[in-house]
């Protein structure tokens, strides 16, 4: 990921640290990431085992 310049040390360690513990997190769940990021903005792709997704349908319907 490219370093901010503006952005100090310990913030972009930190974000770094936080998003490697989330995406191991993840795939310990079976789920897999993509992480696509530029200076501040990050957008993280993830996607969900079929039957994780079904789930997750059924309960969005059933509220």
């Amino acid at each position: 990921m490219p370093c901010d310049p503006a952005e100090p040390e310990g913030v972009r360690v930190e974000r770094e640290v936080a998003l490697a513990l989330a995406r191991k997190i993840l795939l310990a769940l079976g789920w897999s990431t993509e992480v696509i990021g530029r200076g501040k903005r990050l957008e993280v792709t993830i996607s969900v085992p079929i039957g994780e997704q079904a789930r997750a349908e059924k309960f969005q319907r059933s509220r």
